[in-house]
């Protein structure tokens, strides 16, 4: 979950063409990314209300890359 959040947090130290998740050895670290991932294409909370959320190019590189493993 921390790993997750610093991907949401720093989105510049995890540059795509870097290929950074191929050096990741656990699963569920990849499985927790793209369920986060998910969750903030569908929604987002703010005071109640539920708004899109509108996803970098990067955040779309590396969850493409993450899902093609």
């Amino acid at each position: 979950m921390k790993f997750a959040e610093l991907l949401e947090k720093q989105p510049q130290r995890f540059n795509p063409a870097t290929n950074w998740w191929k050096n990741l050895k656990r699963q569920e670290i990849l499985n927790r990314l793209l369920d986060r991932a998910a969750d903030r294409l569908t929604k987002k909370e703010n005071n109640g209300q539920t708004q899109a959320v509108t996803p970098s190019e990067d955040n779309w590189l590396n969850w493409l890359e993450l899902q093609n493993g």
